[in-house]
């Protein structure tokens, strides 16, 4: 991992989409490309609720169970999809649509 990469992600994130697209973007941002040996997932996850913490968003209550099973069913899916590449971070592919789904669900109301 390069920190060009990371700074990319960042540079290139999509601010104009809804937040629910927003947070399963970030997902499959960090996930798909594997930047880590192990962790993607976690840190996905931790991170992107400090930056909607940081932005004035409360994510409001996840149930561990429902991580889990998500976690999961991305896993699956990850492995099934083809390599994603820096200019592909923010495409919606089956990973994304996952994802989408999960934030559609636990988000609070108002941010759907």
């Amino acid at each position: 991992m390069r920190n060009g990469d990371l700074e990319r992600v960042l540079e290139e994130f999509p601010t104009d989409r809804p937040l629910p697209e927003q947070c399963a973007l970030w997902i499959h941002a960090l996930v798909g490309k594997h930047f880590f040996p192990d962790g993607n997932h976690r840190t996905a996850i931790v991170t992107l609720r400090k930056l909607l913490r940081d932005n004035g968003i409360e994510p409001g209550e996840w149930s561990t169970e429902r991580v889990k099973r998500v976690r999961a069913e991305s896993h699956d899916v990850r492995r099934e999809i083809p390599p994603i590449h820096l200019d592909r971070l923010y495409e919606t592919d089956e990973l994304y649509r996952v994802w989408l789904q999960f934030f559609g669900e636990v988000l609070p109301e108002e941010y759907r």
